[in-house]
């Protein structure tokens, strides 16, 4: 666990000192200053209309009853590459660019999800509740399990079927107003 912020906190830095110093030498301090700025500018425009648009994926597939598991973790991906971008520096500013990438972003976020499956030896099941019989199967890392697919293109995205949608197990308790204000009488 201390390796992973020793090079966080120095070694990143570090290179990213050397960099801007070997750019600055060839294209001169303003013209390097004027890059880092720049692309921090780029970065975050594009940065705002991706995650404005994950926004309205995400609601849009809430009101349609689907998990936005895709607009999630586009999302967090966006958000780590808005800190990368905001961070003065060159290699950040690649990184950063790098995650406004959609494919590589999925392609990121499958191989992470494959190996902590991997790793941690998760079994992911999904009950759904469809044509009169309640089904669970596992899924693999890609997402998919059995004949029938899990996700949309990227693997990521809300689960599809024959069913009726999803089904959340649940307790309630029906309060009326006597239950709320059990002072008053029923008529």
């Amino acid at each position: 666990m201390y390796w992973p912020f020793l090079l966080l906190f120095i070694v990143v830095p570090l290179l990213e000192l050397a960099l801007l110093i070997q750019v600055g030498s060839q294209i001169g301090i303003l013209a390097t200053i004027g890059l880092v700025i720049a692309t921090a500018v780029i970065g975050t425009t594009i940065l705002q209309r991706q995650g404005l648009a994950a926004f309205r994926q995400m609601q849009d597939q809430m009101q349609s009853a689907q998990v936005p598991m895709t607009p999630v973790v586009d999302g967090v991906f966006l958000m780590v590459a808005g800190a990368f971008l905001l961070t003065p520096g060159l290699l950040t500013d690649a990184a950063g660019f790098t995650l406004l990438v959609p494919p590589v972003r999925r392609w990121i976020a499958k191989t992470l999800l494959r190996k902590a499956m991997a790793s941690k030896n998760i079994d992911i099941k999904v009950h759904r509740r469809g044509g009169g019989a309640d089904q669970a199967r596992p899924q693999d890392a890609s997402g998919r399990s059995g004949p029938q697919s899990r996700g949309g293109a990227s693997g990521l995205g809300p689960a599809t079927g024959s069913g009726a949608g999803e089904v959340i197990d649940g307790e309630f308790e029906r309060l009326d107003e006597t239950t709320i204000n059990p002072n008053r009488k029923r008529p």
